[in-house]
């Protein structure tokens, strides 16, 4: 069976994007070479469906074509009658109330649906009628984010000039719209508390609202004690991870001014990142965020109040790195390498079942 995979050129490097990439890297690794297909962002996917559905033209009468299709708004641009399509659904797509006649359109005609989270699947099913037939969280390289006994925390943070005697907090995000529920906000204003007086914040990522954060924290007069690093390759980030005493990200579900856009977590990568790197965290009760942390073992919880934020951090400093625990490790097995290789597997068993079905249905 030949694969491709129906992506969006530029799209960064995003959880939505480390999570496709996973799938691609897992087909390589099972003996499947996939064909990538980039899409450009621009407004052509705003045209009607046939538009996308002429663009893929190319695709029709492939039987034995299957097509990954990394979002809902790409859906035209892989989907044509009698071609085996599976759709990643993740959690802001489809809670917003924009496009919701192209959005059933395309949950209808998938021929795997696949979430990333049992919330999101349960949201595809409240919203549009139908539930997940796969629900495949994110998987990490579980040793790869382990910060080797060779390297230093404290050498790390000399090399960067951060706080080598403080208490470093870590958020991993993009500072763009879509991300703005991710709580960088709230974080800011909870180091304005007695509490975390003395705490640092660095801040991995980048976009066009880095300039209004740099502007809050001198409101906040914060002066150097929030750092903001911009985009970083792999190799970097891990060892930011490696630095930071706790990550912190309490996303709470939040809407444009229009109405129009609703910006929830779908899951978390990062999560699983910072616990293989033996970071404490503090995450969200709030969509399929919820999933991606196992409160009391990996850190904890909250609504993301700015005094549940402070509660939280104060506790997890207290705490300290992860210990080494059956507990920790048995949480990060359902996370690791193994685990995402499994389910690929099953995807594709589930897929080529609906396909052979899908063919005799149309011989």
């Amino acid at each position: 069976m030949d694969i491709e995979i129906v992506t969006l050129e530029g799209a960064g490097h995003g959880g939505i994007e480390r999570y496709i990439q996973n799938f691609e890297n897992g087909l390589t690794t099972l003996g499947f070479r996939a064909k990538v297909s980039l899409r450009h962002r621009p407004k052509l996917l705003m045209l009607p469906r046939f538009v996308g559905a002429r663009l893929a033209s190319m695709l029709r009468g492939r039987r034995d074509l299957l097509v990954f299709i990394d979002r809902i708004a790409l859906f035209p641009f892989g989907w044509t009658r009698g071609t085996t399509t599976v759709l990643f659904v993740y959690g802001s797509e489809l809670v917003s109330n924009s496009r919701t006649r192209f959005k059933q359109w395309a949950i209808n005609r998938a021929t795997v649906l696949v979430a990333c989270s049992e919330w999101t699947s349960a949201v595809c099913e409240t919203m549009f009628g139908r539930r997940a037939d796969m629900v495949i969280r994110p998987w990490i390289e579980v040793d790869m984010w382990a910060r080797p006994s060779s390297v230093s925390r404290l050498e790390l943070r000399k090399q960067r000039n951060m706080a080598p005697e403080g208490k470093i907090a870590l958020m991993v995000m993009r500072l763009d719209a879509n991300s703005v529920h991710k709580g960088l906000d709230r974080v800011m204003q909870a180091l304005g508390s007695e509490e975390l007086a003395t705490l640092n914040l660095v801040v991995v990522g980048d976009g066009d609202l880095r300039s209004k954060y740099e502007n809050a924290v001198r409101s906040l007069d914060l002066g150097s004690r929030v750092v903001f690093v911009g985009r970083v390759d792999e190799e970097r980030l891990r060892e930011y991870y490696w630095l930071a005493d706790v990550f912190v990200q309490p996303s709470v579900p939040q809407g444009d001014s229009s109405g129009s856009q609703r910006y929830v977590e779908g899951f978390g990568i990062t999560f699983l990142e910072a616990t293989a790197a033996g970071l404490p965290c503090v995450g969200s009760l709030h969509g399929g965020a919820a999933e991606a942390i196992e409160d009391g073992v990996c850190g904890v919880r909250i609504n993301g109040t700015t005094d549940e934020i402070v509660s939280a951090i104060t506790a997890m400093l207290t705490l300290g790195p992860l210990p080494e625990s059956p507990a920790v490790d048995r949480w990060l097995s359902g996370f690791s390498g193994e685990r995402g290789l499994a389910d690929i597997r099953a995807l594709l068993d589930i897929a080529e079942v609906r396909r052979t079905s899908s063919q005799h249905a149309l011989d």
